[in-house]
């Protein structure tokens, strides 16, 4: 048996990858993706699109694989992806990796304000070959709510590069190595980016100077000081000709900035509170949010953070089960850590359900979210987890609170769905937890 068969094989194989340097040439890369394939065929057809050198996008997988249920030629499918690729930050197009009773859930990174109308309106059609009626948007906190935290974060977390005893090896040269790396891709985007915000000006001229201090994310307001193409919600009015006939869910949803506190708090995680903001902006949930009303600032809520997870997770439950839901497009900013702890949620909860992915053992099921949801789609998980940001062994932490019935999709009982559920977060938290130990508090 390949080394890379089991989960452990593949959690130690990333470890040792930096995010910009997946290896996507060399033989485990090509072993694993290979097998992923493998697993995602047998319930569902699919074809591949290759992604080689790469073409369209240098941090999805070198072949993507497209639903033979689209009933369109590759050719197309190719040449509509390779026009309207532009339209997303860091050209993550959407794509679609779930199929769940017809319905396609597709992924993707936030929209870039300098996409050009053709990009915009080649997105349009691609979105309109899968049929989606959907897009979910993970918006962070506000500005200064954010920008407070990430000051105490830096003030707490200072840690000792001795004590990281299983990556300290090649850290330095690793470090050289993503300089050089980051200096060839930032050479390989200039040649594709359409346009570049060359002035803070630019982007008070489109949205107004108070709108850009009340409304943009930390992010979005970093990458304007550092002069790179913005990211942008769609529900904006400057793109309301191409995403109008949409609905637009705006889901406020910082994770990463919570679960450092994930390590810090010796996995006490569940009491953690987080704020989002209460306005007409983002989505208000079908489920009562008045009582987490914050009695300070009325302007928002503060809740646990595992409670506000799974808000939006029954949130979307609720969305699938909808008839006039044709398709669903989720995205945060870069796409590569929100967007798969939700995909994969959903993956393994649907799988306890026994929707999809009938054909898999739970090892298998594992193997194919870790590999496919996350590290072929570039999420950094070396990295992350060198800074504590455990976003992967969050989501299948997570999976404890999504036993009950009431986060079913088809109504299966919670004894079943605990007894499915605890069974994959073991095969998981067994070879996670034997490469990368955890202090206990």
């Amino acid at each position: 048996m390949n080394e890379l068969d089991s989960i452990g094989g593949l959690l130690k194989n990333y470890l040792k990858r930096t995010k910009l340097n997946y290896g996507t040439n060399n033989g485990s890369y090509n072993y694993i993706l290979s097998r992923t394939f493998k697993l995602l065929s047998k319930d569902d057809g699919y074809q591949k699109l290759p992604n080689i050198n790469p073409t369209i996008c240098s941090t999805y997988p070198t072949s993507l694989f497209i639903p033979n249920i689209l009933q369109q030629p590759i050719s197309e499918f190719q040449e509509l992806v390779e026009r309207s690729r532009s339209s997303r930050v860091r050209s993550r197009f959407p794509v679609g990796v779930l199929q769940v009773n017809n319905k396609h859930i597709l992924r993707s990174s936030a929209v870039r304000l300098s996409s050009t109308h053709e990009s915009l309106q080649s997105e349009r059609l691609l979105l309109k070959s899968y049929n989606v009626s959907h897009l979910v948007d993970f918006m962070l906190q506000p500005l200064w709510e954010h920008g407070k935290f990430q000051k105490r974060f830096k003030k707490k977390t200072k840690t000792n590069p001795k004590k990281e005893i299983f990556f300290n090896a090649k850290l330095e040269k690793d470090k050289q190595k993503e300089k050089d790396l980051q200096k060839q891709q930032n050479k390989e985007e200039k040649a594709t980016k359409s346009t570049v915000i060359k002035d803070q000006e630019l982007f008070y001229r489109i949205f107004g100077r108070e709108e850009s201090l009340q409304t943009k994310t930390i992010e979005e307001l970093n990458e304007i000081k550092g002069k790179k193409p913005i990211s942008i919600s769609e529900s904006h009015p400057y793109f309301n000709r191409y995403y109008s006939h949409y609905k637009i869910l705006n889901m406020p949803f910082d994770c990463l900035g919570n679960l450092h506190f994930f390590r810090l708090l010796g996995n006490d995680f569940q009491n953690y509170k987080c704020e989002i903001p209460y306005n007409d902006f983002f989505h208000k949930p079908s489920t009562d949010l008045t009582r987490f009303l914050d009695s300070v600032s009325p302007q928002c809520y503060r809740l646990p953070f595992v409670e506000l997870l799974k808000i939006y997770f029954k949130e979307f439950l609720q969305m699938l089960a909808q008839k006039e839901t044709k398709g669903i497009l989720l995205h945060c900013i870069a796409g590569w850590d929100r967007t798969p702890l939700f995909i994969s949620l959903l993956r393994l909860s649907l799988w306890a359900d026994g929707v999809i992915h009938q054909s898999l053992n739970p090892e298998q099921l594992i193997y194919l979210t870790v590999a496919y949801d996350w590290l072929l789609f570039h999420h950094d998980f070396a990295g992350k987890t060198r800074e504590g940001i455990e976003v992967l062994y969050f989501t299948f932490w997570f999976l404890q609170f999504l036993s009950n019935q009431y986060f079913s999709l088809n109504n299966t009982p919670s004894k079943i769905r605990k007894e499915r559920l605890d069974k994959l977060i073991n095969l998981f938290q067994n070879p996670y937890l034997n490469l990368i130990p955890r202090s206990k508090k």
